[in-house]
């Protein structure tokens, strides 16, 4: 945390009334996306094409990455000829359960014969049921090699190229929404207390703006760092349509109230010298 006197010094007068400034400081801060995906490799595979590179803006549904899917397929061949068999044997189980059934009720088939039938029926049932799931789980996994922006976003990072052998749990790709962006800083204990949640306070991004945005503190932890006693602060802006041009990294002066002796502050290039002495102009009552 560093106060901004190289920016604001502080003059006594009694020429006029300035207006009254809040002893000010400000933190070298980052701007952050509030909402990032990262797409993790869920099998082994190869990375068959990325069709979007760092910074391009995507939209929801829009392929990001495709991962060859050649042993899953034949595995999903193979299992949906394992269903298509368990059907058939289900079905011609159902068809002996209802002969038996009627040879029982005219006493043609003893109850042992009736009882193995059924066990028959069931089983074939639980092995329909077990293929299904099996057909499933390949499908979903399916559903894995092709990666897709689950929103409108930007691509944030690329974690691996064509042609990459990857593993289970292995970074792929991240995307960020760019369209709602927070900047977070820390504040040392002294001053934890002098902010509260929902407080509006002064943010200056010098790569963009040459004024400062209003902005609402969005949270504030509640434990900070043991070893430096400093704690996270959130705050989102106020006038979204200045979020435009912002990218997640970004750098950001906020400047926040503290608790201290008021004092009148200006700035440092308002000084004028005349040989040993330095003062300010001042507007009389005219404006002159």
């Amino acid at each position: 945390m560093k106060l901004f006197k190289n920016k604001y010094t502080k003059v006594v007068t009694s020429l006029a009334l300035l207006a009254m400034v809040f002893q000010a400081c400000g933190n070298d801060v980052e701007v952050n996306d509030s909402k990032k995906s990262m797409a993790l490799s869920v099998d082994m595979g190869q990375i068959k094409s990325i069709p979007v590179s760092i910074g391009d803006k995507v939209k929801k549904g829009d392929v990001l990455l495709k991962i060859t899917d050649n042993d899953l397929q034949a595995k999903k061949r193979q299992a949906e000829a394992g269903l298509n068999q368990a059907k058939a044997q289900l079905e011609s189980a159902e068809k002996d359960l209802k002969r038996f059934k009627a040879l029982s009720n005219n006493e043609s088939a003893t109850e042992k014969e009736l009882d193995n039938v059924q066990l028959q029926y069931t089983i074939a049932k639980n092995n329909v049921t077990i293929a299904e799931n099996k057909l499933k789980e390949i499908n979903d996994l399916l559903t894995y090699t092709t990666i897709r922006a689950s929103y409108d976003a930007i691509v944030a990072d690329k974690y691996v190229d064509e042609g990459d052998l990857v593993n289970p749990g292995r970074p792929l790709i991240a995307i960020e929404k760019t369209s709602s962006f927070n900047i977070e800083f820390t504040i040392p204990e002294n001053d934890i207390n002098s902010i509260n949640k929902g407080d509006t306070i002064h943010v200056s991004i010098e790569a963009l703006w040459n004024n400062m945005q209003n902005a609402i503190i969005s949270d504030i932890s509640s434990s900070g760092s043991k070893m430096s006693s400093q704690y996270w602060v959130e705050v989102e802006l106020l006038n979204k349509n200045n979020t435009n041009n912002l990218r997640s990294g970004m750098f950001a002066n906020v400047y926040i109230p503290v608790k201290g002796n008021s004092e009148i502050l200006v700035p440092i290039s308002a000084i004028k010298e005349r040989g040993q002495l330095k003062g300010i102009y001042v507007l009389n009552e005219d404006n002159e």
